[in-house]
């Protein structure tokens, strides 16, 4: 167990310094074009969640996201899940989810930068992207390991 935290919290730092100070970085930026049609660097402030959805709403966002994060760590501590694939999905989805609620409690929207011209989609960070990862993770343990090992002992 003591594994799982030092990992969780090394993940954690990690990214969330990450996240915080290429925010901090790319908020007086003009565009940088990393790799042409591909990749810019292009700062943006979304007062909203995942596609501007919610726009404007930043205490129901904030509250929503402190529920969120609370859930997810009591279900941490009940279900005390060990494999790797778990332990790296927690870790993701709260780094993201801190990320992002720091910039919603400071300045009121979350500081965007990445910007992918070739599929023209939405202006992402870094917390996003351990969102969305942390997700797709979990979602694989979800279905094809939760409760393995209780299967085979049954």
């Amino acid at each position: 167990m003591k594994k799982k935290y030092i990992i969780i919290s090394c993940i954690f730092l990690v990214l969330l310094t990450l996240d915080l100070v290429s925010k901090y970085l790319m908020s007086n930026s003009e565009v940088l074009v990393i790799i042409p049609n591909i990749l810019e660097f292009r700062y943006s402030e979304n007062t909203g969640a995942a596609f501007s959805s919610f726009s404007n709403k930043i205490l129901f966002l904030i509250i929503f996201t402190i529920i969120v994060l609370f859930s997810f760590i009591i279900y941490d501590i009940l279900c005390k899940e060990t494999k790797m694939i778990y332990v790296i999905s927690f870790a993701l989805i709260v780094t993201g989810a801190v990320g992002n609620l720091i910039d919603r409690i400071v300045f009121k929207y979350v500081r965007d930068f990445i910007y992918l011209p070739f599929i023209n989609f939405p202006i992402f960070n870094i917390a996003d992207i351990c969102i969305t990862f942390g997700i797709i993770l979990f979602a694989i343990y979800l279905i094809f390991f939760k409760d393995k090992n209780k299967e085979k002992n049954d």
